[in-house]
């Protein structure tokens, strides 16, 4: 029998809409946006990516900047970091890295349009179209 398909809880729509609209609106950027593989799907798995490297509390997603890498934690309006979330948020900002905790689309497009170029721009030409 097929396995059931992984329950889509609001955060992974907000992470999936996240996700479209960095793809609509660079579309020549990608893999500048990706997530963060730090949810295994059973115990087996975890054991397996933690000796791989896992890291307990990483951010949902990372952004390639313009000025720097940024590190995206997606929550619901009501949701709330684990604090082995805030645990890594505070590594990640003592180390000098940028950490944002994003609760809707407006928002995460704000952050894009912050700290990414137009789409069609290029620091090599001095920001005019390509």
């Amino acid at each position: 029998p097929a396995k059931p398909h992984a329950m889509i809880t609001p955060e992974t729509k907000l992470q999936m809409g996240c996700y479209k609209l960095f793809c609509l609106l660079y579309p020549n950027s990608h893999g500048r946006l990706f997530m963060n593989h730090n949810n295994p799907s059973s115990s087996r798995q975890g054991a397996l990516l933690i000796k791989m490297g896992l890291v307990a509390g990483v951010a949902d997603m990372t952004l390639l900047g313009d000025r720097g890498i940024i590190f995206i934690e997606l929550k619901t309006p009501k949701g709330k970091q684990s604090q082995i979330q805030k645990q890594w948020q505070k590594t990640c900002e003592t180390a000098g890295y940028q950490y944002k905790l994003i609760r809707t689309i407006r928002e995460f497009y704000n952050l894009l349009s912050l700290n990414l170029k137009p789409c069609g721009t290029s620091t090599l030409t001095g920001g005019g179209n390509i």
